[in-house]
């Protein structure tokens, strides 16, 4: 709930600990806040994660397969 509500509508907020994991395992699109304050924490080094557009996650992709008709 904390993270949430410092966090940016269609992004992922993260722990600097969730980012550090998730880097390391190929996620990219991951943004530094540059700390932000987290009630009863303080202020936390936390990272924001935007995932790609239909199209740059369907790019590649033969549109009859994709579920999404991308």
């Amino acid at each position: 709930s904390r993270m949430e509500s410092t966090g940016v509508p269609g992004c992922v907020h993260a722990s600097k600990e969730a980012y550090d994991v998730l880097r390391h395992q190929g996620q990219r699109g991951w943004a530094p806040t540059g700390g932000v304050e987290i009630k009863g924490k303080g202020i936390m080094d936390t990272h924001l994660w935007t995932p790609p557009s239909p199209a740059e996650s369907c790019a590649g992709l033969d549109s009859s397969r994709s579920p999404g008709g991308c």
